[in-house]
């Protein structure tokens, strides 16, 4: 089990406003997740929300411009993950979602959204992650998702603008192979598997798929020609990160490298000054 750390951030947390700079959590956890509407942390069978609740998304029961919510769960918390005005706890056999769903994106059918906190069962979870507006899902060996649909960031067949169910995305695995992690921003997905391969589906408009053409979006999940095994991958809104064995961390897109004139449909080492040992991003900034 992971241990409990102390997390911080930059913005407002309830009442503590921290005025740009960066300054603790007044709440410890094993694991975290955040949107631009709000933030999760997770420790043990409950997790405490803070940021805007215009959607419900702190599942107190009610709507508030902003606020904060402490919520308990019958199970231990496994993984977290925060969307546009949607949360998303998951324990190992089942979702717990809250927010909107006018884009299906927590899976509840033609329900408009909830208020509170509904129980979506679902075997052997292991992981879930946000974008904007959908949500994908590791359980299992199986990769769900559901939510917005016009940039393919769904990965499965369907046209329609959404999907409010979950639906399984198939993703060309060889033999033996599976997903251990799954990632997401903005209308962006991507996959990485056991033997360090990693697919990416959704927008690409930026360069993301390593492609010098100019294709906009990859409607299937579409295997990277990236040479080296990845241990760990993020997107943002507009970029890649890869994270190899030897620790360095590679980019492709717009806007991670902090230039200006970033790369665009290549993978570009960062200069970092140590080894990094894992990867997060939000929609517009990396972290190592």
């Amino acid at each position: 089990m992971a241990a409990s750390r102390r997390w911080r951030l930059a913005g407002r947390w309830g009442a503590l406003v921290t005025q740009g700079r960066w300054v603790d959590v007044p709440a410890r956890g094993t694991l975290a997740a955040a949107s631009v509407s709000h933030a999760v942390v997770a420790e043990a069978k409950t997790a405490y929300l803070a940021g805007h609740n215009t959607w419900g998304q702190l599942g107190q029961g009610r709507t508030s411009v902003w606020g904060t919510a402490r919520i308990a769960l019958p199970d231990r918390i496994v993984s977290a993950a925060a969307g546009l005005g949607f949360t998303c706890l998951a324990t190992s056999d089942a979702l717990y979602v809250s927010g909107t769903n006018v884009r299906g994106q927590m899976g509840l059918d033609q329900e408009r959204g909830s208020l509170s906190f509904q129980r979506l069962a679902l075997p052997a979870v292991r992981s879930v992650c946000a974008g904007l507006d959908h949500m994908l899902v590791l359980a299992g060996a199986q990769v769900w998702a559901c939510g917005l649909h016009t940039d393919r960031q769904l990965g499965v067949p369907s046209r329609a603008p959404y999907l409010a169910t979950l639906e399984r995305v198939a993703i060309p695995l060889a033999d033996g192979e599976g997903v251990t992690r799954l990632a997401a921003q903005g209308d962006t997905s991507v996959a990485l598997t056991s033997r360090g391969r990693v697919f990416l589906w959704g927008n690409t408009e930026y360069g993301q798929h390593l492609r010098r053409d100019a294709v906009d979006r990859l409607d299937t999940p579409t295997l990277l020609p990236i040479d080296e095994a990845v241990c760990d991958v993020q997107v943002g809104g507009s970029f890649l990160l890869v994270l190899t064995a030897d620790g360095s961390v590679y980019t492709a897109g717009y806007g991670a490298t902090g230039h200006a004139q970033a790369p665009y449909a290549r993978l570009t080492r960062l200069p970092l000054p140590s080894r990094a040992v894992s990867l997060s991003a939000s929609l517009q900034s990396p972290r190592a």
